[in-house]
């Protein structure tokens, strides 16, 4: 593509002169032409996967390889998505982009690409656990179907698909690598699956990716309907039933003995809750100790938490010596508030395990409490002696006492029950700006109405002073921290608008936000067990507000961020550890008013523990704290 002028000129030197003669000129004009459009290779077909809004930010590859014999080659890339290489915020779809490669003499040359946005993340999977399942009676044997609604908490969720639109299936434990779900969503029992069964409750979302929990369902013949082989005895025998207070029997625990003849060994309980030793020596002494451990979380439901709160504070004691050696969950020998707190961090995930992991205790049934209203008066046994067999024993027989569940909810037949967390208390509080030594009197408010029984926020006394309190009790704990608590009367709940008031003095500068900061185990009691909480500071109506977060505490999926935004504008989000350290960080592009909700890959965080979530505008900022369990 380049044009070459040349002039050419031809002298007579024998007859030139100055005044012309003798020189002839002339021009020539050379023409290169470039007629090859550039030569290079077409990028493939691109694929990139969504994140938790449900689009993509694209990056598309430039190309590295033009052959022309020119140097200056210049590439456009436009198509579906426009023009450019990087484009933010894209949804799901297939886009067409095309390469223009132009050498400057005309030559083009061009390719198409498919740029695919796809979804690639399974929707997170919430489930019950520890249910039982009753057989009923069906054609002379026992029968019972398990439902995957049965199992499902509600709590699912995806990136992109909503709630109503996800798949759910039901099946056995699935095999290692399995990926595919089964086809159905019902599995049926019968008597051969009396017992502890792992079943997989299996989510699908519209992209068709799939993912599972895994729960432990037990299979119960609490009416007989199974038949139980009855054992032949031989010699000598010990035997019993391990039952709760309620005589629901226990399956599945064992049972060990003890004796100086043939050593430790062990039974297990039947579908009924009886177990044998026979062909046992006569005239030897025998220890009987049973043993029983499952999820600390077993049983546990609001009902626990009225229960053991209406004992401390005296409005009801508890009804029975069981049912008090129960609420001592942390194995101290008395029932009261410590106990309370550590139920409730075991419930909130802040705590995995009661005192030394002990989550059943069993007291021999013939064994009478010289006091049943303080069975610490003295101490129990936790097994039965024999001290010398002289003829069988056939009521051996123990008490089980999961601690935590003080009504026997996991033992209670015909249940098919398990936990759900409640969606959070927001209280609102008027944000301030303070300074060290400011008195102010503080209102929180109830922002919707609220069946609550109980209300426990804790607080860092680092920054401010507790002056005075009206609308609740507060109690300075040893770790430092203060506990405001609030109990309904018989009768009582919380209504729309003002809960309580507290005067406090600001022991440094900065906003109330700052200094009033809930800590960890703070939560709401009702109806549908206990709540995270989250306070919500409104300097005023056109402020940005944090709704809420949930699931709240999260399981390892997606979080979801519900906020109100007074305008378009941009919205920071950070992840911070207890430790101080940044561990997320995300900013996202709002482009209305109103209320929205944006979803986080708590995975992102890191391991479990709490999280202070952070969101920044224009318009404000909001932070909550986020719960995150292994």
């Amino acid at each position: 593509c380049l044009k070459i002028m040349r002039q050419w000129k031809v002298i007579n030197w024998c007859t030139y002169d100055d005044g012309g003669q003798g020189l002839w000129q002339g021009n020539q004009l050379l023409i290169i032409k470039d007629t090859i459009p550039p030569v290079f290779t077409c990028p493939g077909d691109q694929v990139f996967s969504v994140g938790n809004n449900c689009k993509a930010n694209i990056t598309l590859p430039q190309l590295t390889d033009i052959q022309d014999c020119l140097e200056s080659v210049t590439v456009r890339l436009i198509g579906d998505l426009g023009a450019g290489y990087v484009f933010q915020n894209v949804p799901l779809g297939v886009y067409e982009m095309t390469y223009v490669a132009n050498d400057g003499c005309g030559n083009i040359s061009t390719c198409k690409i498919k740029v695919r946005v796809v979804d690639r993340t399974p929707p997170g999977v919430v489930c019950y656990s520890g249910l039982s399942l009753p057989l009923m009676e069906m054609d002379g044997d026992g029968m019972a179907e398990l439902w995957a609604s049965d199992v499902e908490t509600g709590s699912s969720v995806d990136n992109c698909t909503p709630y109503s639109g996800l798949k759910f299936r039901l099946g056995h434990q699935p095999a290692p690598g399995q990926t595919s779900p089964p086809a159905g969503d019902v599995l049926a029992f019968t008597c051969a699956d009396v017992g502890p069964k792992v079943v997989a409750l299996w989510a699908g979302d519209q992209a068709g990716n799939w993912s599972y929990c895994l729960s432990t369902i037990q299979v119960q013949d609490n009416r007989g309907f199974c038949p139980v082989p009855q054992p032949v005895p031989q010699g000598l025998s010990i035997a019993g039933l391990v039952a709760d207070e309620w005589d629901n029997c226990m399956m599945g625990v064992a049972v060990a003995i003890d004796t100086s003849a043939a050593g430790p060994y062990a039974t297990m309980t039947d579908s009924l809750g009886r177990y044998l030793f026979d062909s046992l020596s006569s005239s030897m002494a025998y220890v009987l100790r049973p043993e029983y451990h499952s999820s600390p979380l077993d049983g546990l439901d609001m009902d626990d938490f009225i229960l053991l709160s209406h004992h401390i504070t005296g409005v009801a004691s508890l009804g029975s010596p069981y049912q008090i050696i129960a609420a001592d969950v942390n194995l101290d020998g008395r029932v009261d508030i410590a106990d309370l707190v550590l139920l409730l961090h075991v419930h909130l995930g802040l705590e995995t395990a009661f005192t030394d992991s002990v989550t059943w205790r069993f007291v021999p049934t013939a064994f009478d409490f010289p006091d049943p209203q303080n069975p610490f008066l003295a101490p129990f046994p936790e097994r039965l002696v024999i001290d010398s067999l002289t003829g069988p024993v056939s009521d051996a027989s123990f008490v089980a006492i999961k601690l935590g569940d003080l009504d026997g909810t996991i033992t209670r037949p015909d249940s098919l029950e398990g936990r759900s967390l409640a969606l959070p208390l927001v209280l609102e509080l008027e944000e301030q700006e303070l300074q060290a030594g400011d008195e102010i009197e503080v209102r929180f408010r109830v922002r919707h109405h609220a069946q609550l029984s109980a209300l426990a926020l804790w607080f860092n006394q680092g920054a401010f002073t507790l002056e005075a309190l009206s609308g609740a009790q507060a109690q300075a704990m040893p770790d430092g921290r203060l506990l405001l608590s609030w109990q309904a009367a018989p009768g009582q709940q919380l209504e729309q608008g003002d809960a309580f008031r507290l005067r406090l003095r600001a022991q440094r500068d900065g906003r109330l936000s700052e200094l009033l900061a809930l800590s960890r185990g703070s939560a709401a009691f009702g109806p549908a067990g206990p709540a995270g909480v989250v306070l919500d500071f409104l300097p005023s109506a056109a402020s940005f507000r944090l709704l809420g977060l949930f699931p709240n505490p999260a399981y390892g999926g997606p979080v979801n961020i519900r906020f109100e935004m007074p305008q378009a504008g941009d919205v920071a989000i950070s992840a911070w550890d207890s430790q101080g350290r940044l561990a997320f960080r995300s900013l996202q592009s709002i482009g209305s008013s109103g209320v929205h909700t944006l979803a986080i890959d708590s995975k992102l965080l890191g391991s479990s523990g709490i999280y202070t979530l952070r969101l920044e505008t224009q318009a404000g900022t909001a932070s909550a704290k986020l719960v995150l369990l292994p």
